[in-house]
């Protein structure tokens, strides 16, 4: 647990050099992007994973059925879960890419 609270710090410390010290900002849009509004995405992210795994398609929740019907039929089930699990976090990133365009913070 040491070893991985020091990476995880190494790495924001890296974050923070390069993006706020050295302004490069362009190829780490999309960690600027979810750094806007981060608490926001949690939650509705978090309330949009809920959601799937509340509603029911033909007896298994929504989650478990769009991973099974979009990834599962052509790889393995852990790729499958790795896949639908980018895909989640790309919707999110579109989402927010949208608020941070029309510069829209939101603050809770």
């Amino acid at each position: 647990m040491l070893f991985t609270g020091g990476m995880a710090m190494v790495t924001l410390a890296a974050c923070h050099w390069l993006i706020d010290v050295k302004r490069i900002q362009r190829p780490l849009l999309p960690l600027v992007v979810f750094g806007v509004n981060p608490i926001a995405v949690y939650v509705l992210s978090t309330a949009g994973g809920e959601l799937l795994d509340s509603l029911t398609i033909h007896g298994t929740n929504l989650r478990d059925w769009l991973c099974q019907a979009l990834f599962a039929r052509w790889t393995t089930p852990n790729a499958a879960s790795l896949l639908f699990a980018v895909c989640y976090a790309l919707v999110w990133l579109g989402a927010t890419t949208a608020l941070y365009r029309r510069k829209i913070i939101i603050r809770l």
